[in-house]
């Protein structure tokens, strides 16, 4: 079970809750005074309750915090040109960076997506030669060293501009939103780590999780 906290009312309760079989117990905390006390009060509870996970909540809480880090890195591609967008670039004049210390399963399939719609790629990475290769060949696209218009980096890296950290337990990309159309999601639940929940336990294709531009709010 996963656990999530709102702020409503003037007493604690707790409602049982589920999306596409994922169960949820949501604590509804008071508006008071001293909210880390009711927090605390809340994970107890959560925890005699058999919660595992949180999706929101305190970083050093006794229950660990969802990582949306996997969807960040899924959606990759879709940031990107999403990205792009927002700078009003044409993908077919852009350059997109691809940024790690380390290959992965989610960054080769992010330059495949971005081979066939770019201009180009700039991809810094370890032993490289051969996935440059492979693209070159087949998408014709050339393949340079650097950044781009946009840089998507898979691990950890200092900030720089245009740079998209997507490498973290918990990105946090601006004016970035996630949505699953279809996927009735509880008022008040935060929707990016419940998103990657459902991906990650196969309840939801990450193909039917959506990109875009956040409206405000929690994303």
């Amino acid at each position: 079970m996963v656990g999530y906290f709102i702020t409503q009312g003037s007493r604690p309760r707790f409602f049982r809750e589920e999306v596409l079989g994922l169960p949820l117990l949501r604590g509804q905390l008071p508006q008071r005074s001293d909210p880390a006390r009711w927090e605390r009060k809340a994970l107890r509870f959560f925890r005699r309750a058999g919660v595992h996970c949180l999706l929101n909540g305190p970083e050093n809480a006794a229950l660990p915090l969802t990582e949306t880090g996997p969807l960040y890195r899924r959606k990759a591609a879709d940031i990107a040109l999403l990205a792009l967008e927002q700078r009003g670039v044409p993908p077919e004049t852009a350059v997109v960076g691809i940024w790690a210390s380390h290959a992965s399963r989610e960054l080769e399939s992010a330059c495949r997506v971005l081979a066939g719609q770019v201009r180009a790629l700039a991809l810094e990475l370890p032993e490289r030669e051969t996935l440059s290769w492979e693209l070159q060949q087949d998408y014709g696209i050339p393949v340079f060293r650097g950044e781009g218009t946009v840089t998507l980096c898979f691990t950890p890296t200092p900030p720089q501009e245009n740079r998209l950290l997507l490498g973290t337990a918990r990105p946090n990309v601006p004016r970035i939103a996630f949505s699953a159309p279809g996927v009735e999601v509880p008022p008040g639940c935060p929707v990016t780590p419940l998103l990657t929940l459902l991906g990650e336990t196969g309840r939801l294709g990450w193909e039917q999780i959506q990109v875009q531009i956040s409206q405000g709010g929690e994303p």
